[in-house]
């Protein structure tokens, strides 16, 4: 395939899909001599690995493979709003962000200038 000499904005871009964000929606990508060249945002949702157990009544079961994946999330986060979480079985299975322009993971909608409207515990 020919990249018309754009090969290296071409890796990049696709190279920033396949391991960023697999599952994605792009919006008003620029495209300057027929490659791409930026974009508005990446709407994007990761998946957890479909191998986890379903929570035991047990307290120590109650920390199974997903709830680890998304504390790790969470931490590597630190501060910000994730856009949305969904869970299933009990246990979180996806976490939806937006990805700017400038590279900065933006599913946190302000991030250290948001205020959460309900708190699930006082620091």
């Amino acid at each position: 395939m020919d990249f018309g000499g754009k090969e290296a904005a071409w890796t990049q871009f696709i190279n920033m899909i396949r391991e960023e964000c697999p599952h994605c929606q792009v919006e008003n990508l620029v495209v300057m001599d027929g490659a791409p060249w930026g974009y508005t945002y990446i709407d994007f949702t990761k998946v957890r690995p479909r191998e986890a157990q379903g929570v035991g009544p047990d307290p120590s079961d109650r920390l199974n493979s997903d709830w680890q994946w998304f504390i790790r999330e969470c931490q590597e986060l630190r501060d910000g709003i994730i856009a949305e979480v969904h869970f299933r079985d009990r246990n979180p299975i996806t976490i939806r962000g937006v990805k700017t322009a400038m590279g900065r993971i933006n599913g946190l909608l302000g991030g250290d200038k948001a205020k959460p409207r309900r708190a699930l515990a006082v620091a």
